[in-house]
């Protein structure tokens, strides 16, 4: 199979999975794919959901999950999510490097590459001004001491990976909301929401659509 064919049968599958999985399962399900059945034909997805099912600890309907992923792998290539291997190669890295490999959470992948493309898309006297504007005012926000303490780690050094083992989506939500008031500051408040709007649909149509959900519950 050339590499081509891959990225589809991949593409094929993270469509057929995502109305089954939570983000975290989708990624553990598409290591599980690559490491075990890429190179197999497509009648061996009954084997492959098989073994998906039993990995999980909740339970989902193997026969309706195999029937709609059968029917998404014969789907033209029109009709199938963007490639989802950015945001694997991400979610493999902080699987494979955090001290709380068994907590990778997909919240906090997330927030981390939208708000790094959000000042991507600034111009870079004001990227640094509003990332300062965040450093100097985080310390007021009612959040999760470790997560305030890891974003600041973070902040200074983006080398740094935010590594905590749970995380509450409004506290996340809280920090999204200081970098928009930072943007509202320095670039103001229609030039705010233009880039935020902006690195969103950049990201989803470049492999963030496996975050997709997640943006939403950030936003």
């Amino acid at each position: 199979m050339n590499s081509t064919e891959m990225i589809l049968r991949k593409r094929a599958l993270y469509t057929g999975l995502q109305p089954f999985l939570r983000d975290t399962e989708l990624m553990e399900a598409l290591i599980l794919w690559e490491s075990r059945y890429a190179g197999q034909p497509k009648f061996g997805l009954r084997y492959f959901v098989a073994d998906l099912v039993k990995s999980l600890d909740r339970p989902v309907e193997h026969k309706h999950l195999l029937v709609h992923l059968v029917a998404t792998m014969n789907k033209s290539a029109e009709e199938l999510l963007p490639d989802p291997t950015p945001a694997l190669s991400a979610y493999k890295t902080r699987r494979r490097t955090s001290a709380y490999a068994t907590y990778t959470l997909a919240e906090v992948e997330a927030f981390s590459i939208l708000v790094d493309k959000w000042l991507s898309l600034a111009q870079s006297a004001a990227a640094i001004d509003i990332g300062n504007f965040v450093q100097r005012n985080l310390g007021r926000l009612n959040i999760n001491t470790d997560l305030k303490l890891q974003v600041e780690r973070w902040l200074e050094d983006e080398q740094q990976r935010i590594k905590v083992p749970r995380v509450d989506i409004q506290d996340l939500r809280k920090i999204i909301n200081l970098f928009y008031i930072g943007f509202c500051e320095y670039m103001g408040p229609t030039r705010a929401d233009t880039l935020l709007a902006e690195a969103v649909t950049r990201l989803k149509s470049n492999g963030g659509a496996a975050f997709s959900e997640v943006f939403n519950k950030l936003l």
